[in-house]
């Protein structure tokens, strides 16, 4: 029944963010080898390696693409962070090879009370941090009240709000509960002397939900409504992960597309406009609109406290080639501004330095330090 805690109270491990969408361009490109009708491609077998052909040193390097924004685990947002803090870091339970929520530092999964309100977890004998110090169950304790607290602006506190006392530290704003999270210091580290979390020795965490953390659908008498769940989770999965945009370079159009049915096309001309516009989670997108019409919006540069990236220098050049080749309005200006920051971003230099940097309002990258930045981040 506790599941969905369960994998919240993993030493409050970050959640992975989404990121999705691309810009592709429709120019002309040399065709692919094929494979003659009615054959499939050998597979392509390699030996496995011998003994004597390893390396005295096993290790494993994996290109992260980038320096982690960060590793503070309350904080961390972003795909690089998390990947790098969960091949560091285990919490009280985790997931087998099946995705099943299995013990990791506890003994068992929780002893539920009858109320299906209290959850139990007992530590395991002899764990240690990297540097020898014993991990004891107060630490689980200061990982949670630490997610909580308004002061440290956690952009996935909110998955603890089922837990008794998250309301009054978390808020509406957080959609947990109905009034405004404290901004006092004497009222935060009141609420935290409330929240639902005790480690009554060192080898016990107890947490009291709000809640019953139960869901009907996983009832055997409703598989029904459960599989009608997953399809529409797969479904939602899918809407958010298949958002591109395309650029037609010889039909001088834009079309964004989601699934494989959900498509517009917007041509580009004397009566659609454009310009580089800004969002609250620190994007800055090509707007391109007609007389009367919805804008289709390019993604170019997302900046936050945790994120920075900007579309590659050829695909800022096409984008330049093509506003101006169909004389949309307002295409040579942006166009300008587009084919500069393709020579910044050619040359090596970061999106933070980048000449459209400065078009990113402070109240973008504010947004995007309190979670808006997942927003953006999964149409780039």
């Amino acid at each position: 029944m506790q599941k969905r805690l369960f994998g919240i109270l993993a030493s409050i491990a970050v959640i992975v963010a989404a990121c999705g969408g691309a810009t592709t361009s429709s120019a002309p490109s040399a065709p692919a080898a094929s494979t003659p009708a009615g054959q499939s491609a050998a597979p392509v077998e390699s030996a496995a390696p011998s003994a004597a052909d390893l390396a005295a040193d096993q290790v494993l390097k994996i290109d992260l693409g980038q320096e982690p924004p960060t590793l503070d685990p309350n904080k961390a947002q972003d795909s690089t962070s998390i990947a790098v803090l969960h091949a560091l870091n285990r919490g009280l339970v985790y997931f087998d090879k099946d995705l099943k929520v299995v013990p990791e530092l506890a003994t068992a999964l929780p002893t539920v009370s009858a109320d299906a309100k209290t959850l139990t977890f007992t530590l395991k004998d002899g764990l240690k941090y990297s540097n020898g110090d014993p991990i004891v169950a107060g630490d689980f304790v200061y990982g949670i009240k630490r997610t909580m607290d308004p002061r440290t602006a956690a952009p996935y506190a909110y998955v603890l709000c089922e837990i008794q006392g998250a309301d009054a530290l978390l808020g509406a704003a957080q959609g947990c509960g109905s009034k405004e999270a404290p901004t006092k210091d004497a009222d935060i580290e009141a609420a935290l002397k409330n929240v639902g979390v005790a480690a009554p020795d060192d080898k016990t965490v107890v947490v009291t939900l709000a809640v019953v953390a139960y869901l009907a659908v996983t009832q055997p008498q409703n598989r029904w409504a459960a599989a009608v769940v997953l399809v529409l989770l797969a479904l939602g999965v899918a809407f958010g992960l298949s958002d591109t945009r395309t650029v037609d370079v010889e039909g001088g159009a834009i079309e964004s597309s989601r699934l494989w049915f959900l498509r517009r096309r917007v041509a580009l001309g004397p009566t659609t406009n454009v310009r580089l516009v800004t969002n609250r989670a620190g994007g800055l997108l090509l707007a391109a609109q007609p007389q009367g019409g919805r804008a289709v919006l390019v993604p170019v540069l997302l900046l936050s406290d945790y994120v920075e990236r900007s579309l590659p220098a050829d695909l800022l050049r096409t984008l330049a080639d093509v506003v101006v080749a169909h004389e949309a309005p307002g295409g040579a200006r942006v166009a300008a501004d587009l084919r500069a920051q393709a020579d910044h971003v050619a040359a090596g230099g970061s999106a933070r330095t980048s000449p459209l940097a400065a078009r990113v309002t402070r109240g973008a990258l504010n947004a995007g330090k309190i979670g808006g930045a997942g927003g953006a981040a999964g149409h780039l």
